[in-house]
């Protein structure tokens, strides 16, 4: 019980000290939460359709939440340059629910020879990177230890 009373005091003094800012404006934050509610509003989510995209030469997939506009920018900017690391937690957030609305109830379908990632729900594919040959034979094996025990 001492413990977490400490624990409550350590926070509310770190609050005094250091109060909670929003993590795209910077503003003071009123209410409990990484986001003031003028930037909550104002954050330009994508749509569900393009939230699952490939990047770089390999085509890695990647949840995209958020369009790079407005205040993603500045707050992209603080977090890169102006040492705010607290605020990637947010960001990884955003990220997350992107990425559990867009595999909640689809059916996706991978091809591990070609790399293409298909969500048959929504009828939508992108090129991600072909499985190598070893992991595709553990796949195959249905496991790790069964592909062990047939070599």
């Amino acid at each position: 019980m001492t413990a977490g009373l400490l624990g409550k005091c350590r926070a509310a003094l770190l609050d005094l000290l250091f109060p909670p800012k929003c993590a795209f404006c910077g503003r003071l934050l009123e209410e409990p939460g990484d986001v003031c509610g003028d930037c909550e509003t104002r954050l330009p989510l994508r749509e569900a359709a393009a939230q699952l995209t490939a990047i770089g030469e390999r085509g890695c997939p990647c949840a995209v939440a958020l369009y790079y506009d407005g205040v993603v920018k500045e707050g992209v900017r603080a977090l890169k340059f102006g040492k705010k690391s607290w605020r990637a937690r947010v960001f990884a957030r955003y990220v997350a629910q992107a990425a559990a609305e867009i595999q909640a109830g689809d059916q996706v379908e991978v091809d591990f020879d070609s790399g293409v990632i298909t969500n048959v729900t929504k009828g939508t594919s992108f090129q991600g990177q072909a499985f190598p040959e070893f992991m595709q034979k553990i796949i195959a094996s249905e496991g790790l230890i069964n592909y062990i025990n047939n070599k």
